[in-house]
Order: C-alpha cells, then structure tokens, then sequence
C-alpha cells in the first residue's frame, strides 16, 4: 500500500523520504534527555505540559507526518489533459501560501513587518479572485457573495495601517469577511468534482475548531491540553490549501469551464 500511495502522486518519494526523517527525528527526541525535546518536536515550540503524558504529543507527531505527507506529495498521476491558464496560476498561488504559512513569511517578517503583511494579503486578494473564478457547479450569485466577502476582507487589511484606530474597525470587517470567503469557498468545492470529501472535512475542521476554541476560551477556563491540540491543528488550514491546488491539477470531460 505505501509503494502504490508513493508511486501514484508526482513528489510520492520525496514526500515519503520527508516524513522518514520527521519521524526518525520524533523517536530520537523522544529517547533522548527522557523525552524533553520530543513536544518540541511535536508542536514545534514549548508548551507547560506534563513529562508523563506521551499520547497527546505521539498523537500530534503522527498528525505532522500525515499533515507533511498530505502537503509534499503533490497532484496525483497520471494527469490528464492541460489545465486552464486560470487553474495553472491559482495553483501556482496556493504552492506560493503553502511555503508562505511553512516558512516563507516569517523569514520576510524578519526583513520587513510591512513587506510580510503586505505579501500575504496580496497573495489571499488574487488567490481568492482566481478560487472564485475556476470553481464549477456554482451559480453567479455564489460567486459574487464569495468575491464580495473576500475583497471586503482585503480591503479591511489594506486600510487597517492607516486606520486611526485600527482594532475595533478593521478587525470587525477583515475577521468575519475572511471567514465568511472561505466558509462560502469551501463549500463550493463541496459541488466540483475535483475536489474529495477529505478535502472538503479538512476545511471544515480547519475553519471552525479554532472558532469554537475561541468561545470555550472567551469563558476563562483553561485548557492546556486542549491549547496543544488546537495548535497542532492549525496546520490543517496549510493541508487544505495544498491538497486543493493538487486536486486543481486533476481535469477531465466532467469539469466544466471556470465562470465569468
């Protein structure tokens, strides 16, 4: 079963190589120094978390490997047919947020708090004109709702240096717009067929578990382990973007043309 899941996506090895050496790192970390090192490896960061509780960190190491292999394994082959210029340069945004949210935007934080903020909202404005843009199944008020939400959303972002008082105004349009895009995006791929109902759960989970995490902490009521389990799942968000622009790849006689 793994030779099969390897040979059948485009980066099946490299991805499996990747995930080895993840894991091989979690099972040395978690032998070396009794075990101290191995939920840094696990939630890349320290937490105040028991030493003797192992199945909370083995559980999110496991995520991470999935999540590593879901993200590096690319589209699967072989593909058929070339798609649109529309399909190609959307996924070719989506690759570009994936590394972003990896890596590419805290190394440009450090160069530039502005020139981060302002790549990462230019990267979301476009990749959400194009989302909207090659989604099938739609109707043209979806559509609108979605670029509406999204655009909102962006502008928010782009007047909130400027804004005087920049939290109560922009944070009560650019949080709900943003959430609201991806909650009307995501349900769309729920109606194109090159999207899988993985896919479409990742999404969901991605979206509304740090909602509800933010209600239960609004109460006041710790949650430790609940903290590094909704840490870990953030990452979900970065697979649901990657598998998206890998099922974008996929094309064939039931795939309609992107709308206008």
């Amino acid at each position: 079963m793994l030779r099969v899941a390897v040979a059948r996506h485009r980066f099946g090895r490299p991805a499996a190589v990747a995930v080895a050496l993840y894991l091989t790192v979690a099972a040395v970390a978690a032998g070396y120094d009794g075990g101290r090192w191995f939920l840094v490896v696990a939630a890349a960061g320290s937490w105040p978390w028991d030493d003797g509780a192992w199945f909370l960190p083995a559980a999110i190491v496991v995520l991470n490997a999935w999540a590593l292999w879901q993200i590096l394994r690319g589209p699967a082959v072989p593909r058929t047919g070339t798609p649109p210029r529309d399909v190609v340069w959307l996924r070719r945004l989506l690759y570009t947020d994936v590394a972003g949210e990896l890596l590419l935007w805290e190394l440009l934080e450090d160069v530039s708090d502005v020139a981060e903020y302002t790549a990462r909202w230019a990267v979301w404005a476009v990749t959400v004109v194009l989302l909207v843009r090659v989604l099938t199944g739609v109707s043209a008020w979806f559509r609108i709702i979605a670029l509406g939400l999204g655009l909102t959303g962006f502008l928010a972002a782009a007047l909130r240096p400027f804004a005087e008082v920049p939290l109560p105004v922009s944070t009560l349009l650019m949080v709900p717009a943003t959430l609201g895009c991806k909650v009307v995006i995501i349900a769309g791929q729920r109606r194109d067929g090159r999207f899988g109902a993985v896919t479409v759960a990742i999404g969901w989970t991605a979206l509304l578990v740090p909602q509800v995490y933010s209600l239960l902490r609004s109460g006041g009521v710790p949650f430790d382990g609940l903290s590094l389990a909704v840490h870990a799942l953030d990452g979900l968000l970065v697979v649901w973007t990657a598998r998206t622009a890998h099922e974008l790849a996929t094309t064939g006689p039931g795939v309609a043309e992107p709308g206008t």
